[in-house]
Formats: C-alpha cells, sequence, structure tokens
C-alpha cells in the first residue's frame, strides 16, 4: 500500500511514490533521511532514496521502482539523523528510525523503539504477524536493551521542554 503523492505507481509499471511526514525530536531541522535499503544505519546518498528535512522537520521521500523492488524494501527503515533539534538550537547527535509502511510517518524516539523492537523479534526468527503484534503489545521498556540513548526524546526525558506553543501543536 502505498500513498503521499498523486505521481504514486504502486502497479509497478514505472514510475515514483512520496513518503513523507515529520522529524521529531523537538523539530529536526537540515537532518538527513533516507529509506536503509543497505540497512547499515547510514544513508548512502545517490544509492538510497535520501532528502533533508526542512524547518519544521517535515520531509518528502521519493522511493523509484527500482527501490521499491530492492530485495530488502520491506524490511528497511526510515532513518533520520544529523540536523538541528530546534528546541535546543544543538546538534542532532542521535539516530531515529521508523517501520516503513510506505505511507506519511513521523519518525520520533517513539517510532525507533518500534523499530528496534521490531528489528530484535524478527532477527532470528520466522515470527508471524501475530506474533510479531504480541512482541510489541509485550515491550517492557526496563529489559530493552540496544537503543541509541540520544535518541530518546529530551522533552520525555526532562532534559528540555519545548515552547508552550510548540505543546499544543504536539
Amino acid at each position: 500500500m502505498w500513498g503521499g503523492s498523486s505521481n504514486d505507481d504502486s502497479s509497478g509499471s514505472g514510475g515514483s511514490a512520496t513518503v513523507s511526514g515529520k522529524a521529531v525530536d523537538g523539530y529536526l531541522k537540515s537532518a538527513t533521511v533516507c529509506l536503509d535499503l543497505n540497512m547499515d544505519g547510514y544513508c548512502q546518498i545517490g544509492e538510497e532514496p535520501a532528502t533533508s528535512t526542512k524547518d519544521d522537520g517535515s520531509y518528502s521521500l521519493t522511493i523509484t521502482d527500482t527501490q521499491r523492488n530492492h530485495k530488502n524494501f520491506d524490511k528497511a527503515s526510515i532513518l533520520v539523523y544529523d540536523g538541528i533539534d530546534m528546541d535546543t538550537g544543538k546538534r542532532f547527535e542521535g539516530k531515529l528510525l521508523a517501520p516503513n509502511d510506505g505511507t506519511s510517518i513521523n519518525i520520533t524516539p517513539l517510532t525507533t523503539l518500534v523499530a528496534k523492537t521490531v528489528e530484535k523479534a524478527t532477527k532470528d526468527s520466522n515470527l508471524t504477524q501475530e506474533q510479531l503484534v504480541q512482541e510489541l503489545y509485550s515491550f517492557d521498556i526496563d529489559s530493552f536493551e540496544g537503543v541509541d540513548t540520544a535518541a530518546f526524546s529530551k522533552w520525555e526525558s526532562g532534559t528540555t521542554r519545548p515552547k508552550t506553543s510548540r505543546q499544543i501543536a504536539i
């Protein structure tokens, strides 16, 4: 299921689709966003669909037919790193992830936890969709390992607090 663009062509006969959303841990300005097709945790500019975020954290990724047909397309995450955290004015040093479902996707610390949980649950097993949903329901934050702690929201951890106008918007 593809969405987000009037030039969407999910028939596989050519064209491209657009995945859009916002990168939020405080809006991330000028952050790199990509579909991490080779699953190495970095954006390979020119090989993987990539873009940068605007001042409000918004992005728009164009996915070609060739990229949709890549062997890792269904497993690859949307990845965000670098840029400026608009709440603090400082460089964002974490990485955020979101599962790729081909729709409008906001990328946040919560989507990072979901993506890491899905990755961990499916790494060495062939879970059914129902089993994966059960894994997500039984998620225990205290026992989770392997998350980049810089990816946790500074607001949620109490390190910073967004302006009142931003809190209302969120």
